[in-house]
């Protein structure tokens, strides 16, 4: 992963660019205890070639899991 600091008044803001096979928690989560974020927000636009997604079925109570191994665009990742 590649990152730079776009702007560090007040708010900082990063800008992030993953390498193909990073995994985005585990990468996410090293990057943020690396620079000692505790609160965050994030917005992402990009790929996955291997993932799980998923939703919350009410009446099961319980998350339904989808794999894919395909490539797959993420037009919207926030959080």
């Amino acid at each position: 992963m590649k990152s730079r600091e776009l702007n560090d008044r007040g708010e900082k803001t990063w800008l992030l660019v993953f390498d193909k096979d990073d995994e985005v928690i585990a990468t996410l989560t090293g990057f943020a205890k690396t620079h000692a974020i505790q609160a965050a927000h994030f917005t992402a636009i990009g790929a996955f070639s291997k993932v799980v997604l998923g939703y919350f079925d009410r009446n099961r109570k319980d998350y339904t899991k989808i794999p894919l191994r395909e490539q797959v665009e993420v037009l919207s990742l926030i959080g």
